[in-house]
């Protein structure tokens, strides 16, 4: 009964504000034209000769537009390049580094090195799968720039720190930060996003470390980890983000195409998880999205049940380039509320100096 009256009282204005734990999480306070776009219900809208359509939302006032198609058909025009261009960098894996190249194909460009003057490595031709490097130097061959836009991914190869020091490429909070900086020293400043994804690498350290066939139990017992590692990124990037102005999103991970790669072996190369596993690492992700109160890209909401793993795949777990070009298109709607709530802002300053 208390809490009908509290909401009947708060409908008519007479309750206050809803208790924090009820607000939705968005990684921006929600104002007027300011969409979460990636948590939003949605459905696919076919488009003919594509495995999957376009990604359309049920919330009339929070609607996609074709943002990347805009970039693409842009730099088609123009081969200026500007440190004033939009700028991505994801946090992730091969899965990203997949979004990038496919970005590029779309473009008709070339992948380029992440840093180009590295002594130790030199400029090279970057082909599909190619990474090297180490944490200190940054992972290569993962930026993809055309006129108007850049996105570089910064492996951070998950936040579980449980494997044995020998085979550690780097912790992700010294790989998010020289990520970050490297990005600076190129772009001439930080990115307007910052994406946290860490694919299927958190629930695959067991298998890669320990054992393959390591039980559920095991994977249950590094959540808490997991959200403490994580957390340690996730603070430092909101202070950045205080700092810089910045946008920060967590994207979770999509089902594998197998329900047991461990019974066939047939992914045990790619060590990828099951979809235990998954909806593990998703429900800690959702929860570090929740306590940092990042913008939410549910990749789990936008492909489950909707389409068959083979129509949205490339192999066993990495999306195909029309996939890709979906999720791209939400990161890049993220971005338009930086810009709607800063005309919100002029528009309301401009008012109160005409009264």
């Amino acid at each position: 009964m208390f809490l009908c009256g509290y909401v009947a009282l708060w409908g008519l204005g007479w309750g206050g504000a809803l208790p924090q734990s009820w607000k939705r999480p968005t990684g921006v306070e929600l104002k007027q034209g300011v969409c979460s776009y990636g948590d939003l219900p949605g459905y696919w809208n076919p488009v003919a000769n594509r495995t999957v359509g376009n990604w359309t939302l049920l919330d009339l006032e929070c609607q996609l537009e074709d943002r990347l198609g805009h970039h693409l058909r842009a730099a088609k025009n123009s081969q200026t390049l500007s440190s004033a261009d939009v700028g991505i960098l994801i946090l992730g894996d091969s899965a990203d580094r997949n979004l990038i190249f496919d970005m590029c194909i779309e473009a008709g460009q070339q992948v380029q090195p992440f840093n180009v003057n590295l002594t130790s490595v030199g400029p090279k031709t970057c082909n599909r799968g190619e990474e090297w490097g180490t944490y200190k130097d940054v992972v290569n061959c993962n930026t993809c720039r055309i006129p108007g836009l850049r996105v570089t991914k910064e492996s951070i190869w998950g936040f579980y720190e449980g494997e044995p020091p020998e085979k550690r490429l780097g912790l992700p909070l010294e790989r998010t930060q020289a990520g970050l900086e490297l990005f600076k020293e190129e772009h001439g400043r930080y990115p307007d996003l910052v994406v946290l994804h860490s694919n299927y690498w958190d629930v695959a350290q067991i298998v890669m470390f320990r054992e393959w066939d390591a039980p559920e139990w095991n994977y249950v017992n590094t959540l808490q980890t997991w959200l403490a590692n994580a957390d340690k990124v996730a603070s430092f990037l909101k202070e950045k983000a205080e700092e810089t102005g910045m946008m920060l999103a967590y994207r979770t991970v999509q089902y594998p195409q197998m329900e047991d790669v461990t019974a066939s072996g047939a992914a045990k190369d790619h060590q990828i998880g099951q979809r235990f596993h998954v909806t593990y690492l998703n429900a800690a992700g959702r929860q570090l999205a929740r306590k940092h109160d990042l913008f939410l890209v549910d990749i789990e909401l936008m492909f489950q049940k909707f389409w068959s793993p083979l129509e949205f795949l490339s192999d066993n777990h990495h999306l195909n380039r029309e996939a890709n070009y979906q999720v791209l298109n939400v990161y890049l709607n993220l971005l338009r509320n930086k810009g709607r709530h800063m005309l919100k802002q002029q528009t309301t300053s401009r008012a109160l100096r005409l009264s």
